[in-house]
């Protein structure tokens, strides 16, 4: 045994639940305190600024004075073929539920996005559909399709 503290698999597994229920905290309030979070959990101070330390260097929150605040995720930006991956299934299951509210000769309005993405898969089958949006990948769904007509920014697209 080395001593450390961490060798104690019981000891790293009540660390990291701390440390899960701090990130919990963070996405509700959006900042925590290092003296409450010391009183909730029943441990030292020094124990919460190294809990804090270890998710700030994972990028999970930005430390403060006596405390701290959750990352802002604004500048987090996946590439849309990463995008598509996250949430699959919730994705496909929300593009479904839609596609039952889109009916023949309808126009709907699609912004970009992966799970709009995954309900004009959905559309295939829809005649006479009129569709506005400002997306690339989703007017490129369409592109082969003579029964849908596309209006881009910008114009219309040609098939």
């Amino acid at each position: 045994m080395s001593g450390k503290q961490n060798d104690n698999p019981e000891e790293k597994d009540f660390t990291l639940e701390r440390r899960v229920k701090i990130i919990d905290l963070l996405e509700k309030d959006g900042h925590v305190k290092v003296i409450n979070l010391s009183a909730k959990f029943g441990v030292s101070e020094v124990t919460i600024r190294n809990d804090l330390a270890q998710l700030e260097e994972k990028g999970l929150l930005v430390r403060t004075r006596g405390g701290g605040m959750r990352t802002q995720r604004v500048a987090i930006d996946y590439q849309l073929n990463e995008k598509a991956k996250r949430y699959l299934k919730e994705k496909q299951a929300i593009g479904k539920a839609a596609a039952q509210l889109i009916n023949e000769n309808d126009t709907i309005i699609l912004d970009s996005g992966t799970t709009t993405q995954e309900l004009t898969k959905e559309l295939k089958n829809v005649k006479n559909l009129t569709i506005i949006t400002n997306a690339l990948n989703i007017a490129g769904q369409f592109v082969n399709d003579e029964d849908t007509k596309i209006i881009m920014l910008g114009g219309l697209l040609r098939h």
